[in-house]
């Protein structure tokens, strides 16, 4: 083959399978006929793609993951049921030949032999919600918290491990509400159960706790807390907060990635900050700054960001001072590597010795802001994927009324089962 056929070749790859990517960006929450379509098109690409017209080179770098994933947790059982129908065991041989080709080619784990971990945090008191606590409070159709559906999306992305950071007071409560039920789920679905205890005396060896610090110590601390259960690639998110199917789907295929020469590669879910505010006062981000290759440069802790008739704006003691809403946002939902667990724990201790005495009681180690310190250093790297599903949470107790009445629509919409876990089954 010469250097022009292949350059071209290549080029009409990317053209094709971007087509194909702008056309279907995502499949959950299609109709069976709409995914008929879209394994129809699959059909006609794979058989370009095993004739070697199409570079599977390209497309295992651009969509490999992707299409396996989508494949084994979707397509498979539809071509299944389309044979059935017709009696033909060789519709789709194309597409099915290129997703084996794709498993080789990029080595290939199945679900069973590879492990993802989603880490929820879970152990904030809930200043601000009125009372309660309000990672508890039910706000879909069965009673259903926050959590049921970031775990029922994680599961659905391909996620198999689920540990939960709580404070042992609420450790009965929490069991009641979400524990006992999601183990008795997970436990059919094939997926571990962890937890993880996010408590004030765990300290780094040589430091003892400060006399008049009730406050936990941030966000960076309560990851810290897993490092005897985390062992494997995993994502954080807060339990409080609804992400979305679509940056489980993409963390997911980031993670199953990882081999340890990417121990310090990272990912993140970016959000578009306009679809993160609440309705009801301020919140806290980090808005993100990226690079035109689309991995993160620096990221700013930045408090009581609120919603304005143009957009949004940081609330200074009634001075507002507008910020640019389309900018991405970190929502503390986050990709990393089982190595980061002892950068973490290093850099806890660094935390106590910079610390002056003033700020003992307040200060917190937050993961935002230490990994924003690892950016700059140079020691690692965090890809931003990109994402457009509108975030929600209870951060008021005001929101939850907009919270419950979004699930409602999404159930009606049928992105969600009424019975929520049914389609996993």
């Amino acid at each position: 083959m010469n250097l022009k056929f292949l350059k071209e070749r290549k080029l009409d790859t990317i053209k094709m399978l971007s087509e194909i990517r702008m056309k279907y960006p995502k499949i959950f929450g299609l109709s069976y006929k709409a995914k008929k379509k879209y394994i129809k098109e699959l059909e006609f690409f794979a058989t370009d793609v095993n004739q070697k017209n199409y570079d599977i080179k390209i497309v295992s770098k651009m969509s490999g993951s992707r299409l396996i994933y989508q494949y084994e947790k979707y397509l498979k059982k539809i071509i299944k049921r389309i044979r059935k129908e017709k009696e033909d065991s060789k519709e789709y041989i194309e597409y099915e030949e290129m997703i084996n080709k794709l498993k080789k080619y990029k080595k290939y784990k199945e679900k069973d032999d590879m492990k993802t971990t989603l880490v929820i945090m879970a152990a904030g008191i809930g200043s601000r919600f009125g009372g309660g606590i309000k990672q508890l409070a039910p706000v879909g159709l069965n009673g259903e918290i926050i959590m049921d559906y970031s775990i029922h999306d994680a599961i659905e992305a391909g996620f198999n491990k689920i540990v939960f950071i709580i404070r042992k007071d609420i450790k009965d409560a929490f069991k009641e509400a979400i524990g006992d039920r999601i183990e008795k789920i997970c436990n059919n679905l094939d997926v571990e159960i962890a937890y993880a205890y996010q408590e004030l005396s765990e300290l780094p060896e040589g430091v003892e706790l400060p006399t008049g610090r009730t406050k936990p110590w941030g966000t960076g601390h309560a990851v810290l807390a897993c490092k005897e259960v985390l062992h494997e690639p995993f994502a954080v998110i807060n339990a409080d907060d609804y992400y979305g199917k679509e940056a489980f789907v993409k963390l997911h295929d980031f993670l199953v990635g990882y081999t340890p020469e990417k121990a310090n590669q990272f990912c993140m879910a970016g959000f578009i900050l306009k679809n993160t505010l609440s309705e009801n006062g301020a919140v806290t981000r980090g808005i993100c700054e990226t690079n035109e290759e689309g991995y993160l440069t620096a990221v700013h802790e930045t408090s009581n960001i609120v919603k304005t008739p143009e957009g949004a704006a940081v609330d200074n003691d009634g001075q507002l001072t507008s910020i640019n809403a389309e900018s991405y946002a970190s929502m503390n939902m986050w990709g990393l590597t089982p190595e980061f667990m002892q950068i973490l724990e290093d850099g806890f201790k660094e935390f106590f010795a910079n610390m002056g005495d003033k700020d003992i009681l307040k200060a917190e180690y937050l993961l935002p802001i230490y990994i924003d310190e690892l950016l700059q250093a140079g020691r690692v790297s965090v890809k931003v994927l990109d994402t457009n599903d509108k975030w929600f949470g209870v951060t008021y107790k005001e929101d939850k009324d907009y919270v419950v009445k979004s699930f409602a629509r999404l159930i009606e919409d049928g992105v969600y089962q009424k019975n929520l876990f049914e389609d996993l089954k």
